[in-house]
């Protein structure tokens, strides 16, 4: 270790005199050793505050991190917990890959969407180039290449083989369409929520209604619906058609929430419900369905599996994703990339 210098004078103090310790070679002016404390004044008090506020913020996060965790032990204590989406990817997959959950009712199994799964026809794209060979309307046009530019979903209630019940009613909530935007590569929400409307129809689905339907506003907004059964089936929408962009779309998912619900009596065991979920295209948002004659229906974007109907709430979905029967189809997305960009899920 090294042995500091002898001072060869008198030590001064740090607070003795100018006259008591040697005058250095080059003496600092009373105003900048004022400017010079100044400064470093300032810095330590920077220095104090940045620390306080460092020590302040940790303190915070501290404070937070044991607040959540008491808090998250008090909702584990209390059941407490924050509600999960009804709807997930998994079931959205699933009612397009299964078949339906029972025979319909004087439906012929025939068709392919009598006994499912779910079907895509025009898919994400909306030009009559995309329909099947066996639609032929007479209007070349609905054949050609040219957009369609207008947009509706829709369900339909169906009721199974050995459905008996007679005062069940189907209630519906939450119908909402996206289309994903291939210039944004984002889920857009297409029109606004409206209550549902319908009327009943032949249970091919084909050719005008038969009949008003029996449609009730419950008390929180919701629709039910009472099912008819023998020869015809409730087909309904939500809104009026919406106007797109056809070029823009990459996808189009259709969902709502359905339960059983009672009227007068309870006979819901009795129940045989199902509700299939779809979307249609159409050339222009005033195009009358008589435009397709001779054709009587509307080829559509496609439509689900027929699934059953439960006493609790359920989503029941149609996307246009390649698991399901491509009829034409082919204009959709995998369920990779569903996966991995999937629609908001409620």
């Amino acid at each position: 270790m090294l042995t500091p210098p002898t001072p060869s004078g008198p030590r001064s103090s740090p607070c003795d005199g100018p006259l008591s310790r040697p005058t250095p070679p080059h003496r600092m002016a009373a105003h900048d050793r004022r400017h010079l404390l100044s400064h470093l004044s300032s810095r330590l008090l920077s220095r104090l505050a940045g620390m306080s506020a460092l020590l302040w913020s940790l303190a915070l996060i501290a404070c937070d991190g044991a607040g959540a965790r008491n808090a998250a032990a008090a909702d584990a204590g209390s059941g407490v917990s924050v509600a999960a989406p009804l709807n997930t990817v998994e079931t959205i997959i699933a009612d397009m890959r299964e078949l339906n959950d029972l025979p319909l009712a004087g439906v012929s199994s025939s068709a392919g969407w009598a006994r499912g799964p779910g079907h895509v026809v025009m898919g994400n794209d909306p030009r009559g180039t995309r329909t099947p060979a066996a639609w032929r309307p007479r209007d070349p046009r609905l054949k050609s290449d040219a957009w369609w530019n207008a947009l509706l979903p829709w369900l339909v209630v169906f009721d199974g083989v050995g459905h008996t019940a007679t005062h069940t009613r189907v209630q519906v909530r939450q119908m909402r369409t996206y289309v994903l935007s291939r210039r944004t590569g984002q889920w857009q929400r297409v029109g606004a929520d409206a209550a549902i409307d319908g009327e009943l129809y032949p249970k091919t689905l084909t050719g005008a209604p038969v009949a008003r339907a029996d449609l009730r506003q419950e008390p929180d907004g919701s629709t039910s619906i009472g099912v008819p059964g023998g020869e015809g089936v409730f087909h309904g929408w939500s809104g009026t058609r919406q106007q797109i962009d056809p070029a823009d779309v990459m996808a189009v998912h259709v969902t709502l929430q359905a339960r059983l619900i009672a009227h007068r009596l309870d006979d819901r065991e009795q129940a045989r419900l199902l509700i299939q979920v779809g979307a249609d295209y159409y050339p222009d948002r005033n195009t009358s369905p008589s435009a397709f004659a001779p054709e009587t229906y509307n080829p559509g974007v496609g439509l689900s599996r027929a699934k059953r109907v439960s006493n609790t709430w359920q989503a029941f979905n149609f996307t246009t994703i390649d698991v399901a029967v491509q009829d034409p189809g082919g204009a959709v997305i995998s369920v990779a990339a569903l996966r991995a960009l999937p629609p908001p899920l409620q």
